[in-house]
């Protein structure tokens, strides 16, 4: 029971008791997924996801059906239908023990087939008693593309591993995979994991790259000056492209539609073709960043998720009812495919530079439509996913014509089908999936902060704040040294969820309320259960809860919501004195 004129205060709500009456609230059973369905897409739902839906919400899983166009359900289905050998072979083996080693190990043998790699700093291992291993990173995460021959006589890693034999590569990955498994069953999983890799469009590329340097090595005794080109516009008319010297393009034959992968193109002197694609080049010794945007990164960084190599978010993906699906990337992402190639392309960043150029953040066309961007909807990381945090949402869709990098993955990661236990391209794997989906949102982060900073840009905020800030800043710069000097300065908005000017915003409007009602008597937190009967009916086979943040996550919200209502609407604790 509570006492008389007692308050209680959880994030931007204040609770005010006048009665000491006790109220009995049963326990709120989230239901499972598939009770309630998305009538665009078909996705599973949670029944109070679906009433939400009803009350004009937009649904998260398609944005109520502007995600969900033939080009973003056919590479969905594509995703769902992998390879069968590696379905019967490792994800539902028949053999329990190579089947759980290999979903018990998903993340390090996705990184010995990898064909880029995938920069993170790891977080402190601060792991409390009784509680599960969990991915957890700290910073920014980066991809980067070798070039194909590793020089100086390195040992070959990630792609360039494709170039040699079978043989010789399975050696050199038995000896990167550390992982204590029986011998018997590694060498069973590296076979067929091999064996699905060298079918992959990406591994073949790199194979017949391969062959063609060892060809031209036994016939003149060097190797010839050639670039690798995989592709961007997967539908791209490759017949003028046969002219322009040896020129040997990648096809999937298993796709109706976007065949082409890659482009291999060998030739002595001369300009490469000028197509729109990510270079990788023979021998000149540098790493090339694969940038957010870039359909090559999730099917090269992880490769077990993508078998078939299928493309990941990229710009200007249209929304259902445009009249193009995909706007060419020409001129965004490769404004001098026609240089010289000892001239650095557009994914070659600079010996030295930074990662992030500021001038080289995004496409110019991605910031066209977000030129008057309402404060409100400058950031969403908050809005659309968090009722809880934000419960005056906007109702009703984007404006916007282009399928956003987070609308992209929500539809990506939904569950779709008659059954919940179905198989699902990323859920399946455990540990790569905590991994996988950590990236996207750090991906998803950055690219929030690039489109601020890009707007930022045009206003020169030392100019703009007062003296004093500006000095106050310069004096903490000093602690990094005498030489460290302020740059230009860029401000997160208020409305940027987890900024500091977000937090500082929600605490004023706190004080705000505790002056006009008196301070508060409790400080409520609301904790997630890893033993809630939902969540345990949920998982299947031998996952476990950190294996998948999506049903937790989802879980958890619907029942924080179905708290708020307790408090706000059913005044279990008392009438709400305002909020």
């Amino acid at each position: 029971m509570m006492p008389r004129n007692t308050s209680i205060t959880r994030g931007d709500v204040t609770l005010r008791s006048r009665s000491a009456r006790l109220v009995e609230v049963d326990y709120y059973d989230s239901g499972q997924f598939g009770e309630a369905g998305c009538e665009h897409c078909g996705a599973l739902m949670l029944k109070g996801e679906n009433e939400k839906i009803k009350r004009g919400r937009v649904t998260q899983c398609c944005a109520s059906g502007d995600v969900h166009t033939q080009q973003m359900k056919t590479e969905f289905e594509e995703l769902q239908k992998p390879p069968e050998e590696y379905t019967k072979g490792l994800i539902n083996a028949s053999n329990q023990k190579t089947r759980e080693a290999f979903l018990d190990n998903t993340m390090p043998f996705n990184n010995t087939f990898a064909f880029a790699s995938v920069h993170g700093e790891k977080a402190p291992e601060d792991q409390m008693g009784g509680r599960l291993d969990t991915c957890k990173y700290n910073g920014e995460f980066s991809f980067q593309f070798s070039d194909l021959i590793a020089p100086g006589g390195r040992r070959p890693t990630f792609a360039q591993v494709y170039t040699l034999t079978p043989e010789a590569a399975m050696n050199i990955r038995d000896e990167n995979f550390s992982t204590a498994l029986s011998p018997p069953v590694k060498a069973e999983i590296l076979r067929k994991l091999e064996e699905l890799m060298r079918a992959n469009p990406f591994g073949r590329t790199f194979e017949t790259a391969g062959a063609k340097i060892k060809a031209a090595k036994a016939a003149t005794g060097e190797i010839p000056r050639f670039q690798i080109a995989l592709l961007t516009d997967r539908d791209l008319k490759t017949d003028a492209l046969k002219n322009r010297g040896d020129v040997t393009i990648i096809e999937r034959a298993d796709a109706p539609t976007a065949k082409q992968v890659a482009v291999i193109w060998v030739q002595e002197d001369g300009l490469a073709p000028e197509i729109s694609a990510f270079w990788v080049c023979d021998k000149a010794g540098r790493m090339r960043e694969l940038k957010s945007g870039m359909p090559q990164l999730d099917p090269c960084c992880f490769p077990l998720l993508h078998p078939r190599g299928t493309p990941g978010w990229r710009w200007f993906i249209k929304k259902r009812g445009r009249k193009r699906e995909e706007v060419h990337m020409q001129d965004a992402l490769d404004n001098s495919m026609a240089e010289e190639v000892a001239e650095p392309r557009p994914n070659e960043p600079n010996a030295g530079a930074s990662d992030h150029q500021e001038d080289d953040e995004m496409p110019e066309e991605a910031l066209e439509l977000d030129k008057e961007v309402p404060e409100e909807e400058e950031n969403n990381a908050c809005r659309e996913e968090d009722p809880v945090m934000e419960p005056e949402n906007i109702d009703g869709s984007s404006k916007k014509s282009n399928i956003s990098e987070r609308q992209f993955y929500r539809y990506r990661m939904a569950l779709r089908g008659d059954d919940k236990n179905a198989f699902h391209w990323l859920w399946f794997a455990r540990r790569l999936a905590e991994y996988f989906t950590i990236s996207v949102l750090n991906r998803i982060e950055r690219n929030d902060m690039d489109h601020l900073k890009a707007i930022q840009t045009k206003k020169n905020y030392r100019q703009l704040l007062a003296r004093d800030y500006i000095a106050a800043m310069e004096k903490g710069l000093q602690k990094l040294g005498r030489n460290a000097k302020l740059g230009r300065v860029f401000l997160m908005p208020q409305t940027f969820a987890g900024s500091r000017q977000y937090y500082q915003g929600k605490y004023a409007d706190l004080m705000t309320m505790v002056r006009h009602l008196g301070a508060p008597t409790w400080f409520v937190t609301f904790t997630g259960n890893p033993k809630w009967p939902e969540i345990a009916e949920a998982l299947r086979g031998r996952q476990n809860y950190a294996h998948r943040p999506d049903i937790v996550c989802r879980i958890f919200m619907d029942k924080a919501t179905e708290f708020i209502k307790d408090l706000t609407e059913r005044h279990v604790l008392g009438k709400v004195a305002g909020q």
